[in-house]
């Protein structure tokens, strides 16, 4: 069975509903202070009177938009999209210079990654920024259940699937891949 996002895998609705649980409680802390990673990279590129748009894909509790972390000249509009927090459920709409997300795609399921990958570089119009994690030392759920880390791949398969979709969408596509 193919899985979208009005269809995702059950896999992939359980771990929203622990996601969601987990923000809920506050037991998710983003990295407050150090400011998204690709904002230094962004600031290189980004012509400080353009007026671009980026999406913060699996944004959390949108910290890095609220903290104003980004302070990248050239960018207009920052706007962020995670299903496990009500505030910013909402699916994003139309298309955006910038996709970035930070520390999310090892957090999905096998059965879910090709159509979240799919949305995010169809919704990229300049490049799409990826950090992901290689390791399965994520954290334990609230409950004690499982790893958070649930999709655990070597550095050269994520260079691999990353590239696959930056051929596929004629996008390109930073990818830090932490190991």
């Amino acid at each position: 069975m193919k899985y979208s996002r009005e269809h995702p895998s059950p896999q992939c609705q359980a771990l929203i509903a622990k996601y969601t649980e987990w923000h809920r409680h506050g037991q998710i802390k983003q990295w407050k202070g150090r400011g998204l990673p690709c904002a230094r990279q962004m600031r290189e590129e980004v012509p400080p009177d353009a007026a671009y748009t980026v999406l913060d894909y699996g944004c959390g509790k949108g910290e890095y938009i609220r903290d104003q972390t980004w302070d990248v000249p050239g960018v207009a509009l920052v706007t962020g999209y995670d299903p496990a927090v009500s505030v910013w459920a909402t699916p994003p709409q139309g298309t955006f210079d910038y996709v970035v997300t930070k520390d999310v795609l090892e957090h999905l399921t096998p059965e879910d990654i090709d159509w979240v990958l799919e949305e995010m570089f169809s919704l990229a119009q300049r490049k799409v920024w990826v950090i992901v994690g290689t390791y399965a030392r994520g954290k334990p759920f609230p409950d004690g259940s499982g790893n958070s880390n649930t999709l655990v791949w070597k550095p050269n398969k994520w260079a691999e699937i990353l590239k696959s979709y930056e051929n596929r969408f004629g996008v390109p596509c930073y990818a830090r891949i932490k190991t």
